[in-house]
């Protein structure tokens, strides 16, 4: 389809319109993804009270005190089977009519002895005495003298545990509370988030009408180009788009003299540079970055439920204002058709 004089100016200023919106768009809806996440609250910590011990353990140490003790009934023990197998041997050989095992008894009874001293001194009295019946009577005495101490921890003790019960039981009423206001802050996020998109989808939707009429050449679909062929038009420079004079053909020319800029990450970087001549593309990206910040300032504190009344009246009446320009756009489309 072909438009000419007006009808074109105005066509083409619709069409860098609803670019320059699409970009603004899709600048505030990616930042307010980045702010729409769900933080659920931490669960609070839970006092843990340590009982108090009233009886002391009972526990048998039979190697305890140093290695010497240990080696003397190791040397008990073997001195003790040495003994019994002599002994069993002599009285064997006794038995059977051996006068020479005699001499084997005079090993053997010195040797039970020893043994035996050893089995009295050390099992009975170290083992049994020692480290059984006097530690029960040792623990005995210090929990009869520990027993007015004990009560008065284990009273302290259960009021601890109250009180511990009770802090734990108001953390858990806070933290139920700050639960349910973060599932409500995050879903009212995502219905903003939502109305953005939808306002978004309807903006694109008006573009592609306008594309679909076939009246600028694909290449040129984009902010750059038609603010920059836009321009051609309103200062007079061109009154085709194409064509050796129409607006294609000067705009392939600036771009190969550097004199303007196609390409929006370079632009974005040095927006001074195109003031001169790409003012119309300039106007466009500077209330895109005016816009945006104003929106940035509110949408940072999106998941603050505090304050989400307000930001979402904010985004309520920005998306008002976009979809009236796309109503107007939609209205305005049936002259180009």
């Amino acid at each position: 389809m072909e438009l000419s004089g007006e009808k074109l100016t105005s066509y083409l200023q619709t069409v860098a319109e609803l670019e320059a919106s699409l970009n603004e768009q899709e600048k505030i809806i990616n930042e307010t993804r980045e702010n729409v996440v769900y933080e659920e609250p931490e669960l609070p910590p839970k006092e843990m009270v340590k009982e108090p011990i009233m009886r002391g353990k009972y526990h048998v140490s039979l190697f305890s005190g140093s290695d010497i003790k240990l080696k003397k009934i190791v040397i008990g023990i073997i001195l003790i089977l040495f003994a019994v197998y002599f002994a069993f041997i002599s009285i064997k050989d006794l038995l059977d009519g051996n006068r020479i095992a005699i001499s084997g008894l005079i090993i053997v009874v010195p040797c039970a002895a020893f043994a035996l001293y050893f089995l009295c001194r050390y099992f009975i009295y170290e083992v049994i005495w020692i480290g059984i019946i006097d530690e029960i009577i040792s623990t005995i005495r210090l929990n009869k003298d520990r027993l007015p101490t004990y009560e008065k921890e284990l009273a302290e003790y259960h009021a601890k545990v109250a009180r511990a019960e009770q802090d734990y039981a108001r953390a858990m009423v806070s933290y139920q509370n700050r639960l349910d206001i973060s599932k409500k802050a995050f879903d009212s996020a995502k219905n903003m988030l939502a109305t953005l998109e939808n306002t978004y989808s309807e903006t694109k939707r008006a573009l592609e009408k306008y594309y679909g009429l076939d009246v600028i050449f694909p290449k040129y679909r984009n902010l750059i180009a038609m603010c920059t062929i836009l321009e051609y038009f309103q200062t007079g420079r061109c009154a085709a788009l194409s064509g050796p004079d129409g607006a294609y053909n000067l705009y392939e020319s600036e771009v190969r003299q550097n004199l303007i800029i196609n390409k929006l990450d370079r632009i974005i970087d040095s927006l001074d540079q195109i003031k001169n001549n790409q003012f119309v593309l300039y106007q466009a990206l500077e209330s895109i970055n005016r816009n945006t910040a104003q929106m940035s300032g509110a949408l940072e504190n999106i998941m603050q439920y505090s304050k989400q009344t307000a930001i979402s009246a904010k985004v309520t009446a920005y998306s008002a204002k976009v979809t009236e320009k796309n109503a107007k756009a939609l209205t305005d489309y049936v002259l180009y058709s």
